[in-house]
C-alpha cells in the first residue's frame, strides 16, 4: 500500500542518515579537533555566516519546485552533494583548511535544505490527505532518527579508525547520498508533482515568491505557524548552542553525543504523543503547548547545568520542537494549495535559515566561553512564555473571527 510513500520515505532515511554523517562528522571536526579550536563567538559567527547567503537565495527555489520535477531534484540534488561532500573529503585528508571547509559545508548545507523542500511539497502525492497528520508525525521523526544513527556513527567511526575518522564520516556521508539519488530514481517520474506546470522567467520569480506570501497571508494558518516555527527554531538555536559549548566544558564530544542522543529520543516521542494530542487539540493549540514544554526545559536549565539537568531539558526540547515541526508540516501541506506548495516551502527554509542565523549572532554576544548561562535560560523561558501567550490569543481571536482554523 501507497508505494510512492514508501520510497519517498526511504529517500529520506538514506538522505538524513547523510546530513547526520556529515553535521556530526564537521562538528567533530571543528569544535573538538584542537587544529580547529574556537570560541562559542567564532563558531556561532561562523554558523551565522554559513546559513546567511541561503537566507536569501532559497525563497527563489519556491518557484521553481513549483514548476520543476521533484523527483528530479532529488536525484540531481542528492548527487551532486554526494560529489561535493567527496570533494571536501578530500580537502579535508590533504590540506585542511578552515575556509575551504566553511564554503564546502555552505554549499552542501543549502543543497539540504533544497532537498528537504522538495521531500515536503512531493510527500502530499504520495498520501491521502486524511493521513498527513500521521505522516508529519513519523517522516520527519523518523528522519530525524536517521541523521541521529548517522551522528551516532561518527562517534563509532571515531573510536574505531581514529585520525582518519573525519575523512571517512565524509565518505560514508557522500555514498548515503548516491544511494539516495539512486533510490529516488526507482519512482516514477511525475509521482511527486508539480501537477501544474507553467512556463516561467528569472524575471517572473520575484513576482511569483510575493505572490505566494500574499497567499499564505491570506489562508492565515500557514502565516501563524510559519510565525511560530521561526519563533522556535530561533530560541532552539540558540539553545543548542549553549548545549553544545557547556557539554565541551564538561564532558567533550562523549557528553555532547550523549545529549545530542537524549534529544533525538524526545523527537521520537513526539511520533507518538502528536498524533494522541490531535484527538484533543488542534494544531494551532498544540503549538502553544510545544512552546510551554521548552519554557519548562530552559527552567530547569536555570537551575543548573548538571548531566542529569541538561539530559531531561534536552528530552522536553527536542519533544517540543519535533512537536510544533509536525503541527506546522501539517497545517502548510493540508492549508496550502499545491500551485503555491513549492513556494511555500522555501518561505519555510527562508524563515527557518533567518531564525538560525538570528541565533547564531545573539549567541556570539550573550554565551558566555563555558556556554551555559542562567541569564540566557531565563531569557529563553520567558520568551517561550510570552510567545505562546500572543500565539494562543491570535488564534482565539481568529477563530472566533473566521470559524475554527485548525483541525
Amino acid at each position: 500500500m501507497y508505494p510512492v510513500f514508501r520510497r519517498l520515505l526511504t529517500v529520506r532515511l538514506i538522505s538524513q542518515t547523510a546530513d547526520g554523517l556529515f553535521q556530526a562528522g564537521l562538528a567533530t571536526l571543528v569544535l573538538f579537533n584542537p587544529y580547529y579550536a574556537a570560541t562559542p563567538a567564532e563558531v556561532a559567527l561562523g554558523f551565522a555566516v554559513i546559513l546567511l547567503p541561503f537566507t536569501f537565495v532559497v525563497p527563489f527555489v519556491g518557484p521553481l519546485l513549483d514548476r520543476w520535477n521533484r523527483r528530479r531534484v532529488l536525484v540531481i540534488g542528492n548527487l551532486v552533494r554526494a560529489g561535493i561532500i567527496l570533494l571536501l573529503a578530500g580537502i579535508v585528508a590533504s590540506f585542511p583548511q578552515t575556509r575551504l571547509v566553511f564554503l564546502g559545508a555552505l554549499i552542501v548545507l543549502g543543497i539540504n535544505r533544497f532537498i528537504l523542500a522538495a521531500l515536503s511539497a512531493g510527500l502530499p502525492h504520495t498520501l491521502p490527505q486524511r493521513l498527513l497528520v500521521i505522516a508529519n508525525s513519523i517522516v520527519p521523526t523518523v528522519g530525524s532518527i536517521a541523521a541521529g544513527l548517522g551522528a551516532l556513527a561518527v562517534f563509532v567511526v571515531s573510536v574505531v579508525i581514529g585520525p582518519w575518522q573525519h575523512v571517512t564520516s565524509l565518505i560514508l556521508a557522500a555514498l548515503c547520498c548516491v544511494g539516495a539519488g539512486f533510490t529516488a530514481m526507482t519512482m516514477s517520474p511525475n509521482s511527486l508533482g508539480p501537477t501544474y506546470v507553467r512556463t516561467w522567467s528569472i524575471q517572473n520569480i520575484v513576482v511569483q515568491l510575493s505572490d505566494g506570501i500574499r497567499y499564505l497571508m491570506r489562508q492565515r494558518t500557514p502565516a501563524l505557524a510559519l510565525s511560530a516555527m521561526a519563533v522556535h527554531r530561533l530560541l532552539y538555536g540558540i539553545s543548542m548552542m549553549m548545549v553544545l559549548f557547556a557539554s565541551r566544558e564538561i564532558g567533550g564530544m562523549a557528553l555532547f553525543g550523549t545529549l545530542l542522543a537524549v534529544s533525538f529520543a524526545g523527537n521520537a516521542l513526539a511520533i507518538v504523543v502528536t498524533p494522541l494530542a490531535h484527538r484533543f487539540m488542534t494544531s494551532l493549540v498544540w503549538i502553544v503547548v510545544c512552546s510551554g514544554l521548552g519554557a519548562v526545559a530552559h527552567v530547569i536549565w536555570w537551575g543548573s547545568f548538571s548531566v542529569i539537568s541538561a539530559g531531561i531539558g534536552c528530552v522536553l526540547l527536542g519533544l517540543s520542537v519535533q512537536g510544533i515541526k509536525i503541527a506546522v508540516d501539517t497545517i502548510v501541506q493540508r492549508d496550502t494549495a499545491d500551485a503555491y506548495r513549492g513556494r511555500a516551502f522555501s518561505i519555510y527554509d527562508m524563515l527557518f535559515n533567518m531564525a538560525f542565523v538570528a541565533a547564531g549572532i545573539i549567541a556570539a554576544f550573550i554565551l558566555p566561553d563555558m556556554g551555559w548561562s542562567a541569564a540566557v535560560c531565563v531569557g529563553c523561558a520567558l520568551t517561550y512564555g510570552v510567545f505562546g501567550f500572543i500565539y494562543a490569543s491570535v488564534v482565539l481571536c481568529s477563530s472566533r473571527l473566521h470559524g475554527d482554523l485548525a483541525q
